[in-house]
Formats: C-alpha cells, structure tokens, sequence
C-alpha cells in the first residue's frame, strides 16, 4: 500500500515538540542563555545593594563620592545587565514563538489532511480544532515556562552561593528548606498533572458539542429540539465545570501548603541574623541581603512551583491530551516508488474485492465487477446494499481486505491517492459547498483554471444563468454548506465543478434524488453533457435516472443480482423489475 506521506510525526509530546524546535534550536538556547544571565544578575543586583550598604556604613561623609562611586557603579551595572538580558529575550521570544505556531498549525492541518476518510467520521469536528487550537497554546506556552525553569535554578543557585559569602549557615538552612519544600510540592502535581487531564478532556468535549449543534442549526430548529440540545450543553459545561473546580480547588491547597514553608523560613532567618548581627557577625548590608533575598528568591520558587510548575504540568497535561488527534492511523503508508495513476482509457475493475465495515458483518466477499472505458453504468439496489460504498472503494476513502481494484490496468494501491483522485470527479447526493463566493466553489475543481475556464463550465452545467441573477453574481458567498443557495442550484454548481476538472472517470451518487422533477430535468441535462466521453459510474435509487445507461448492475447485500439494459432487465421479471413497478405505482416521475 502506498501514498504520498512522508511526514510521520512523532506521538509523544517532548519528540513531537523537538521536530518543530529543532530547526530553531539556537534561537532557543540563546533564550535559555539569556534567562539564565538573567537570574544571575537578578541576585547580584541585590548582592550590590549590600554593597553599597557596607561601604555606606564604613564611609566618611567627607569622602563618600569617593568611597561610593565604583560600589554605586556595580549596582547599576547590575540592573543594566538585568534590563539588556531581558530586552534581548524578548526580541528572541519575537521571533521564535509566531514562526513556531505557524509551522504547527500548518503541519497539523496538513497532517490530518492524510488521515483516513472514517477517522474524521468518528470525531466531533469542533473538538479536533480545538485540539489543535490547545497544541499550538500549550505548547507555546511550555516552552516559555521552561524559560523560567532555567531562570528559577540559575537564581537559586547563585543566591546559594552568595549566601555562603555571608555564612554557610543560611546556606544550609535554605538547602534543608528546599529539600523539604521541592518533594512536597511534586508530590502533590502528580494529583494536578491527572486534574488537568481531565479537565482539559472536558472542554475539548464541550467545544465539539458546541460546535456540533451550531453547525446544525437547521436541523436544532427544524425539529424544535432547543431543550434537547441545550441540556446537552448543559451536562457538557456540568462536567467541564465539576473537573475544573477540582483543579482549582487542588491548586489552592497546594499553595497553601507553600505558604506555610515560605513563613516558616522568613522566622528562622530574622532569628539567625539578629543572633548573629548581636555578635558583629553579620553586617547591615549582610541583614539587608539575607533578607531581601530570601523573601525574593524565595517567592521565586514558590511562583515557580507553586504556580509555575503546576502550569507547566497543567499545560503538559492538557498537550498531551490534544496530541491525542495524531494517533488515529494514517489512511496509507508512505512508499517512496509510488507512480502517479496514468488514464487512457478510464476501464476500471472490481476483481475478489472483500470488505467490511468496523464492527460489521462482511459487505463485499469476492465481489467482481468491470466497467468498460467510455461505459455508462448504473448502480441500483436497496439501501444497504453496497453501492456508495462500492465508489468509496474505488476513490480510496476505504481499503478492501483482499482483492483488486484497478483503472486502465493499474492497481490503485500502486498509484498516489492524489494522482487517482484527480483523475475521478464525483457528485454526491448532497454537494456540500464552502463558505465561499461561487467562484471559488467551482474552481475549487481545478484551482489553476482562469474565470473564463470557471464560467464556461458553469454554461455546460446549466448554473450560469441562474448565477447571474444572485446578488453578486459569482462573487456571492454562498455561506456555511452553501445554505443561502437552493439544493438544485448547489448541485448545478457540482456538476459545473466537476466540468471543470475534466476527469475521465465521472461517479454520480445519487445526484439527483433530492430534487423535483422539473429541476432534476434541468440538472440531468448538464450531466447528459457531462458524461460524454467518460467512463461513467451512477449510483440511484430513482430508477429513470438509469434508465438510458449502457449497463445497469442490481446489488444486494454486496452482491450482483442481475445486470443488463432496462428493457431487457425488465424481460427478466427480477429484482430490477419489481422495483420498477414499485416506483411505478408509487407514482414516481419516470
């Protein structure tokens, strides 16, 4: 089996986060550098200001510019340093991050473009933008953080040393408080790490409910089903809100405990140093440093750990959660001798195909089919019966167990899904338009072609006219789905699009089932026109469509029945000419 993809992006966080950085990685690490100079001449500012104290005490008032000037000039080289280090990470932080969101955002996007057809079946569509809305946010905001991780032991570690100038005392001190104080609250982040896990699970499950019963609206409305949604909503944001008070009530008593340490050092340090200062064992600048320091360095680590870290395991946690959207499979594996589809003549063939659906009883068990080069088949049969799934077949959305398919000879599992793909247009029952002008919508067929190319093949599609006649003619935007727009007039549009990819292999799905008689005339003649030419497979449940095709082929239950023209189906007084007169005395337009 064989595609186009070639980006296997890793599925864990720190390997997936590396494969965006590492093109980056100087800038990064100068940041790092950065922080890290930073805190070291965030303590010395304070270390300077002890400084200046001391030789303030010692010094003569007749001598005190003197005296001053070069402990004066430290300290505000000090603080310099600390505005440059940071100005300079800023102008960094400007150019690493936008670039870093860009590349991610349009890698996943290109990414989930390669996933199989069924897994975005499967998934609330609000809830994967989400995903990839909280990758870009969290990871962003990761690395940031770990900026500070850098910044928080840099400063620790320095104040370490400088405290041992004063006495190694206070240096142990702290060190015994940090070894109380670091376990205990990583300790308890392993708790927050699983809150936020799940709080985040939550909201992406909230946003996809959301988004899920605004995009259809219609549907909400049609059926007067407000209450029904809205208590969906409404146990949605109950669970989103229960985790997140837990989180949060969590993250209080964390900081609680945080509190209490912090307190408990303040208390042992003043006592130390009026012991010592009473025996002229510290100095004032000394009393001033301690202090000072401590109370800064030590509300340091507690933002650092006390809401830092925790945001950095919140922010992992939640990451890790929206990372979740790569590990669906790949619709192909890549293989580097793939071919592009080449067609000359457009006969396609089903040889032993089998296939089922996930969780389901077989579909197709060594089913055969061959649709000659310029031949016009129907597909007819009742609802279950293979057809739709038969043409998904074809175009790759799914992948049989075993067996065939092959276009002009060549196994479309040998070929590039693009190249097959490009060379198939496709109408479905419901062509879905995007929020988009016309223009747009139908070029989005062949995006090279020019307007002329665009109008030409909305004339063939029989739309041009009643185009002309919107607001703004093929500048107007069609809106979400292409609702503002009639379903006759979307598959107009279809057919026009399809016009102008020019495939040589046409399948209609049930093209013009939801339409009324007088417009699937009208619709019908663009796709007479459209045919021509092409191999042509259509699948219909109004029988009439198919009544003028060169083949129709009954299935039922993945299986052929019978095949033939309409008369000579009809000779046969089999399945196809019961569901014949079944139409007829419906009163179906035949």
């Amino acid at each position: 089996m064989v595609t186009e993809n070639k980006n296997h992006l890793p599925n864990t966080l720190l390997p997936f986060i590396w494969h965006f950085l590492k093109d980056r990685w100087f800038i990064f690490i100068s940041i790092l550098i950065l922080s890290l100079a930073s805190a070291c001449l965030n303590v010395y500012c304070t270390y300077a200001l002890k400084i200046v104290i001391d030789a303030l005490e010692v010094s003569k008032k007749s001598n005190i510019w003197e005296d001053m000037f070069f402990p004066s000039l430290f300290l505000v080289a000090c603080y310099f340093g600390v505005c440059i280090t940071l100005r300079l990470r800023n102008i960094l932080s400007y150019i690493l991050y936008p670039g870093l969101s860009k590349s991610l955002t349009v890698t996943l996007h290109k990414t989930l473009q390669k996933k199989a057809y069924s897994y975005f079946q499967d998934q609330l569509n609000g809830g994967i933008v989400n995903r990839i809305v909280e990758l870009d946010k969290n990871i962003g905001s990761f690395l940031d953080r770990s900026q500070y991780t850098i910044f928080t032991c840099s400063l620790v570690a320095v104040f370490l040393f400088l405290l041992y100038q004063v006495s190694y005392w206070f240096t142990l001190i702290y060190l015994l408080w940090l070894v109380f104080f670091i376990p205990v609250i990583y300790w308890s982040s392993g708790t927050l790490r699983k809150l936020a896990y799940g709080y985040a699970q939550s909201q992406t499950n909230l946003v996809g409910h959301l988004f899920d019963s605004i995009d259809n609206m219609y549907f909400v409305k049609l059926f007067a089903q407000h209450v029904h949604e809205h208590d969906r909503i409404h146990n949605a944001t109950d669970e989103a809100f229960t985790k997140n008070i837990a989180l949060k009530r969590y993250m209080v008593f964390q900081r609680l405990i945080g509190d209490f340490f912090l307190i408990g050092l303040l208390v042992v340090n003043i006592i130390l140093l009026l012991h010592f200062y009473q025996y002229g064992q510290v100095s004032l600048g000394d009393f001033v440093f301690v202090i000072s320091t401590n109370i800064e360095v030590s509300w340091y680590i507690w933002d650092y750990f006390g809401e830092q870290f925790p945001q950095i395991i919140e922010e992992y946690g939640k990451a890790e959660q929206a990372l979740t959207l790569l590990q669906a499979p790949f619709a192909y594996t890549y293989d580097p001798h793939t071919k592009n589809l080449r067609v000359d003549e457009g006969a396609i063939h089903f040889a032993n195909v089998s296939y089922q659906h996930s969780g389901r009883t077989p579909l197709f068990d060594g089913f055969n089919l061959t649709v000659n080069s310029g031949e016009k088949v129907g597909l007819v049969g009742f609802s279950g019966s293979g057809k739709t799934t038969l043409l998904h077949l074809l175009l790759r959305f799914y992948t049989p167990s075993s067996g065939v398919i092959t276009i002009d000879g060549q196994n479309i599992l040998d070929v590039t899904v693009s190249s097959l793909r490009q060379n198939v247009a496709m109408i479905p029952q419901d062509s879905t338009m995007f929020h988009r002008s016309i223009l747009e919508n139908i070029r989005y067929g062949r995006v090279s072609a020019t307007d002329e190319e665009v109008y030409a093949a909305a004339r063939s599609a029989h739309a041009h006219d009643f185009i002309m006649q919107l607001p703004d003619g093929y500048a107007t935007v069609v809106g979400s789905k292409g609702v503002s727009i009639s379903g006759g007039q979307r598959q107009r549009v279809a057919i026009a699009r399809a016009f102008l990819k020019d495939a040589p292999i046409l399948l209609l799905d049930e093209a013009t089932s939801a339409l009324d008689s007088v417009t699937e005339r009208s619709v019908y003649a663009g796709l007479t026109a459209l045919m021509e030419n092409r191999t042509t497979i259509v699948i219909a449940h109004r029988l009439s469509t198919v009544k003028a095709m060169d083949r129709i082929v009954v299935m039922d239950a993945g299986e052929i029945v019978e095949q033939g023209r309409h008369d000579d189906l009809l000779k046969k007084n089999g399945y196809y000419a019961r569901m014949w007169r079944e139409q007829s005395s419906d009163g179906l337009w035949m």
